[in-house]
C-alpha cells in the first residue's frame, strides 16, 4: 500500500506539472475478492499448511449478513473496484492470496 501510494503521488505530481492532473477518489486494495468466511478458511488452511496449528476450517460456519447482529446497515456487496487506479496510474495489484501468504510466513518466521 505504501509503495503504491508513493508511486501514485509521484505520478500525480508529474501530471500536475503537465496540467493533466484531476483530483478524484481511488480505491487501493489487493485484487480478487473473497467472503469473510472464505478469508477465515484460507487463514486456517494456510497456517495449517505451515504445520503450526491443529485447527481446520471445517469448524468455521458461513453466515448471511442478516445473521450477524450489528446496528450498522451493511451493503450486500462491499467490494472495492480497482479499475480506476489501474487505468489512471497503470497499476495491477497483486491478488489478496499473495498478501495473506506473506503474512502467514512472516508470523511463523519469528
Amino acid at each position: 500500500i505504501a509503495q503504491t501510494t508513493m508511486s501514485c503521488i509521484h505520478q500525480a505530481m508529474q501530471k500536475k506539472q503537465n496540467r493533466e492532473f484531476s483530483s478524484d477518489t481511488y480505491h487501493l486494495t489487493s485484487s480478487g475478492h473473497m467472503s469473510w468466511y472464505g478469508f477465515a478458511c484460507s487463514i486456517i488452511d494456510l497456517a495449517r499448511g505451515e504445520s503450526r496449528i491443529k485447527l481446520n476450517s471445517d469448524n468455521i460456519r458461513a453466515i448471511a449478513t442478516q445473521e450477524y447482529p450489528t446496528p450498522a446497515r451493511r451493503p450486500s456487496n462491499s467490494r472495492l473496484l480497482l479499475n480506476k487506479l489501474e487505468s489512471d496510474y497503470h497499476f495491477v495489484m497483486p491478488d489478496w492470496t499473495k498478501g495473506l501468504q506473506l503474512c502467514i510466513e512472516e508470523l511463523y518466521e519469528s
